[in-house]
């Protein structure tokens, strides 16, 4: 009898202590709780969630489908629901995934991506990492388009204030307006040959352009300065300096800088040495001159003196 009574004290006791520590709720009707007897939602747990199995039907690829959402419009997994610091990450049946905040945290989309891999970012995007294909000379590749023909990162699309700056096969990239702003390109740079193509002005406070030869063989002893008369008759026939291209070319050709500027510096030494021409000659005529000056005044006294 005294053993029968021990027991069932002791089974009172732990019966009670299990009570005091359920924390758990599982009833037949209404929501279910784990980590908590107060549920607030169908399922409320208190805690982590771990998975380990996955549901019947697989995924994209027959990934496993560990957690699955069913609507037929759209569903998100929200933190911290109604409040000012509101987060959600939403899926919508019209493909489209949505990083945003709530109703009391702005709501707005942060982020969208579509099924085509479209992605839509509101704000500004910081890489701190880099893929793991370098780029030339081991620049690291943080952001990679790849395409078969030409990609391209494009302001406002689809606006009459679309700008793109493009990447093509044939080796060249691309700055222009879109097809509802004008449509061309403002500027073209070959990557292979480093030519530089701009359909408009140039500003710049300094241009460098390295040039192999320069005009300093005009004063090599040997050089054939053409004679000022010759020049005037060349002139006069042809409408323009010998070795400079005619308006017609200009127009037709354009300019290299580099070329001309050696031209132009070949017909400032040349008339360089035309005014050294003229000086030797002004110093002969002046040299002249003053003999015939002194040989006049010594005339002019012999004359007088005779007079005497």
């Amino acid at each position: 009898m005294k053993a029968a009574i021990i027991v069932f004290i002791v089974l009172s006791l732990t019966s009670a202590g299990m009570s005091l520590g359920q924390t758990n709720t599982f009833p037949s009707s209404g929501n279910v709780g784990i980590g908590t007897t107060a549920p607030q939602a169908k399922l409320d747990v208190n805690g982590g969630i771990s998975l380990s199995g996955y549901n019947a039907i697989s995924s994209v690829n027959y990934f496993h489908n560990s957690l699955q959402l069913l609507s037929s419009s759209h569903s998100a997994i929200v933190y911290n629901p109604g409040k000012s610091t509101e987060l959600m990450f939403g899926f919508h049946s019209n493909g489209n995934f949505y990083w945003g905040t709530g109703r009391n945290a702005g709501n707005s989309y942060s982020m969208i991506l579509n099924k085509y891999g479209r992605l839509n970012i509101q704000g500004g995007m910081s890489i701190k990492g880099y893929n793991p294909v370098s780029s030339v000379h081991g620049f690291r590749n943080s952001l990679e388009l790849v395409s078969a023909d030409h990609s391209a990162i494009v302001y406002n699309p689809g606006e009459s204030t679309e700008l793109m700056f493009g990447f093509h096969s044939n080796g060249n990239f691309y700055w222009g307006t879109g097809r509802k702003a004008e449509n061309k390109y403002g500027m073209f740079l070959s990557a292979k040959a480093g030519d530089l193509g701009i359909k408009g002005r140039l500003t710049a406070n300094e241009v460098n352009v390295k040039k192999g030869g320069w005009a300093d063989y005009v004063f090599l002893p040997d050089y054939p300065l053409m004679p000022l008369m010759d020049l005037e008759t060349y002139v006069k026939e042809q409408g323009h300096l010998p070795n400079i291209p005619t308006e017609a070319e200009i127009k037709e050709k354009g300019i290299n800088l580099g070329e001309m500027d050696v031209k132009l510096l070949e017909k400032i030494e040349e008339l360089t040495l035309y005014l050294i021409q003229q000086q030797k000659v002004n110093q002969e005529q002046a040299k002249y001159i003053a003999e015939q000056q002194q040989r006049i005044e010594a005339l002019e006294r012999k004359a007088s003196q005779n007079k005497e």
